[in-house]
């Protein structure tokens, strides 16, 4: 008798991904770098941090001691999870900036024990992450169903879902403190675009610290947050030809915005990735080397880089 072929995990039928991610986030990140990296202060969008190695050294980043962010909030969560269960009455939770969805699942527990969580709709640019937390949470909590949306909560927060009874939109980590003060308000106007009468939003944000908590937090003593920062360099690389090299990059801590890389490169040092990124996103000749390094100012405009066939200039 022919064995039959093995039957598929139920819980892969309760699961939904949809990807909208393609070439247009290449021309986001190539504006982004653009803009950012022509401004006087130089900044790039945490939302690049978070490819799939980022994404792995973020989870060891909220394992470190000195990160208080990540314990605080879990224990708030942990007090607090019964309560809001019972408030909201959610049918389905959104989550915008998932991961991995380890504190989430605090959350889950307690509108699952409340018998009315249906469906998690977690919304991340990180598909690896999504899938695989969409498969755990399916084989955790029967019956639940998983709607993964792949792509910029900034710019894809259309594409959820429909409610299907009342819901919960949570944005947690204190992420909304990444935005500036006009960004912030456009964002939340789009999540209010999420809600109906019977939905509820929580949101998670960081309170003052007294800096040496706060800098301890974003420059830590292994070092695994400057390594976060520094592979931001390796997202931008990769959609171009251009030889990598991050040695040129040295991370430091800001009071008010964290930790931040900056380009330290002398006037010796051979062309590599950052240095071409700031010869390609320079409008004026204006470079992100140090001013004690005037000699280290590029030559090459826009146009010369997209002679060159860079996808990262072309914008």
């Amino acid at each position: 008798m022919a064995s039959s072929p093995p039957q598929q995990p139920l819980a892969e039928a309760s699961i939904r991904i949809d990807s909208h991610l393609d070439g247009t986030h290449e021309r986001s990140l190539a504006d982004d770098v653009l803009d950012g990296l022509t401004r006087p202060f130089k900044e790039l969008p945490p939302k690049h941090f978070y490819d799939a190695r980022g994404a792995e050294l973020f989870d060891q980043i909220c394992d470190l001691p000195e990160y208080y962010p990540t314990r605080v909030e879990r224990a708030i969560l942990e007090e607090r999870a019964e309560e809001l269960a019972r408030l909201t009455g959610a049918v389905e939770l959104v989550e915008l900036g998932s991961g991995t969805a380890a504190k989430t699942r605090v959350l889950l527990d307690a509108l699952y024990a409340a018998g009315t969580l249906e469906r998690y709709i977690p919304v991340d640019v990180t598909e690896s992450m999504v899938r695989d937390s969409a498969r755990a949470l399916t084989n955790e909590y029967p019956g639940l169903r998983v709607h993964g949306v792949i792509g910029d909560f900034e710019r894809h927060l259309d594409r959820v879902p429909p409610a299907a009874g009342p819901r919960v939109v949570v944005f947690l980590g204190g992420t909304i403190g990444n935005f500036p003060p006009g960004s912030r308000r456009r964002f939340l106007r789009q999540i209010a675009g999420l809600l109906g009468p019977s939905d509820h939003l929580l949101m998670g944000t960081d309170l003052v610290k007294d800096p040496r908590v706060l800098e301890a937090a974003y420059d830590d003593s292994q070092g695994v947050t400057a390594e976060f920062n520094r592979n931001v360099l390796r997202v931008l690389c990769r959609p171009t030809s251009t030889p990598r090299t991050s040695t040129t990059w040295r991370c430091s801590t800001s009071r008010t915005s964290g930790s931040r890389c900056a380009c330290a490169r002398a006037a010796s040092t051979p062309r590599s990735c950052a240095t071409w990124i700031c010869r390609c996103t320079s409008t004026s000749a204006r470079s992100c080397a140090p001013r004690s390094a005037p000699s280290s100012r590029p030559t090459a405009s826009p146009a010369t880089c997209r002679r060159r066939g860079s996808s990262s200039c072309a914008g």
